[in-house]
């Protein structure tokens, strides 16, 4: 059994931009969730009216698959990488730079009180949790040759009871609230990101055959569902639903995130020079993420961006909430490709010294 998994893996050691894609999306969507939130698009937009409070949460229902689909994406690429620590080391002084950076910002730029609690926290930014995607993805990447090693042991049949018995579980633990045996803290859990991965990784080793016009057809009901319920909930007398429909744990999210990575699944990029360029940006969203994510966050809606001034705005406020989720994704997309050119010049003088002592 372990070395039909490994036949299989080898078969599908290919890069796939159409994931790269995905990925690119997925950060975009996750902007646009922090405009809706952070930015209080999602409450204040539209002077509140009927018709924009439909359009608002018509728009969160599509955005809420984001953070799922990253992690299904993750699943689908670690489950044949080995564990480099090189890469966790990385990821650490990509999450340090952004937190300690953005909290002198705040300092210098914005004038906020130096505060000896928070500056020791940013220096510890995973362990504090100033991101709490990253430090839960840190966590799931370490655990993930583990998670790896039980996947190449597991057969396709006892894969999909594994698959299909744990997703029961997170749920009945919601359903009955023994959330201490198994949190999953509407989606913002190591738990839920573990069911993702395995997930993500069952579709790389056996890739299902499905018509994209069905599984289009499967999003699009999830998606105007998953709407009408977050417009007008049912009543809940017995207890059923013990999480929100928008949550990211929620069933009609989930399918909804399976379904719009499966479509991607099969996008082939002829273009060398396009697939490049792709996967430049791609490894540029992680740097999105903690850019709008870090201290300055509060700052750059409400000082920079000035989001207060688009809710009374006569435009309609979807088209405002794609906007500024623009402006703040290309703001990030900067900043990062900054850090990363700065990253490279100081590891050429570091290896220029190195190298100097060596030749003495």
């Amino acid at each position: 059994m372990i070395k039909e998994n490994e036949v299989i893996l080898k078969q599908v050691n290919q890069r796939e931009t159409g994931f790269e894609i995905l990925r690119i999306i997925s950060m975009f969507l996750i902007t646009c969730v922090h405009v809706l939130n952070y930015g209080g698009m999602l409450e204040f937009a539209g002077g509140g009216t009927l018709e924009s409070q439909f359009m608002q949460k018509l728009i969160y229902s599509f955005f809420t698959t984001s953070v799922n689909i990253f992690i299904l994406i993750s699943g689908y690429f670690l489950v044949k990488s080995k564990f480099k620590l090189k890469k966790l080391i990385k990821l650490w002084f990509q999450v340090f730079f952004y937190s300690l950076v953005s909290y002198v910002v705040t300092i210098i730029v914005f004038n906020v009180t130096f505060d000896k609690q928070i500056f020791i926290g940013s220096l510890i930014p995973i362990i504090n949790n100033n991101f709490w995607f990253i430090s839960t993805y840190f966590l799931l990447y370490l655990f993930s040759p583990f998670l790896n090693n039980m996947i190449k042991n597991t057969n396709k049949k006892q894969y999909k009871i594994l698959m299909i018995g744990i997703l029961i579980f997170v749920y009945l633990t919601s359903r009955f609230r023994i959330s201490n045996v198994a949190s999953l803290n509407i989606g913002y859990s190591f738990l839920w990101f573990c069911v993702l991965y395995i997930v993500g990784a069952y579709f790389k080793i056996y890739p299902p055959q499905i018509k994209k016009n069905l599984i289009f057809l499967i999003y699009i009901f999830c998606i105007i569902l998953t709407w009408i319920i977050f417009l007008f909930p049912p009543a809940d007398s017995l207890g059923f639903f013990n999480f929100s429909v928008e949550n990211y744990n929620s069933p009609l999210v989930f399918i909804a995130s399976v379904s719009i990575f499966l479509l991607f699944r099969n996008i082939k990029i002829k273009s060398e020079k396009f697939n490049k360029v792709i996967c430049f940006l791609s490894a540029c969203m992680f740097g999105i993420y903690l850019f709008q994510e870090s201290y300055i966050k509060d700052f750059l809606y409400f000082d920079v961006i000035k989001v207060q001034n688009f809710y009374n705005s006569s435009i309609q406020p979807w088209i405002n909430v794609l906007y500024i989720a623009m402006l703040i994704f290309l703001l990030g997309l900067i900043v990062e490709i900054i850090r990363k050119f700065v990253v490279i010049i100081f590891n050429k003088i570091i290896n220029k010294k190195i190298n100097k002592k060596i030749n003495k």
